[in-house]
């Protein structure tokens, strides 16, 4: 189990962390996919970087809302919104 925000809502390694509803949704209209984009500009100058300091953004009831990943010389920030993850480099 990797957690939960609400009750009803187990994480397993197989499962996200989904309403039925969602889940529902998901399975009908569409889905999160994962792109690799190491070869782009600029997510390229990021690999081989070491990664120096990891925070959370939390929102003040201590939500976990994204990260920043502080590398050698770029932070990558990764944020929610209601319904998507926005990365960006800065």
């Amino acid at each position: 189990m990797f957690g939960s925000d609400a009750p009803g809502r187990a994480c397993t390694a197989a499962r996200f962390c989904l309403s039925e509803e969602n889940r529902q949704y998901v399975l009908a209209s569409g889905k999160w996919t994962a792109f690799d984009v190491s070869e782009e500009v600029p997510y390229a100058s990021t690999i081989g970087q070491r990664v120096r300091q990891v925070r959370l953004v939390t929102l003040t009831n201590a939500k976990l809302v994204g990260v920043i990943f502080t590398l050698d010389s770029v932070e990558i920030s990764a944020m929610t919104g209601p319904d998507d993850l926005r990365v960006h480099i800065h």
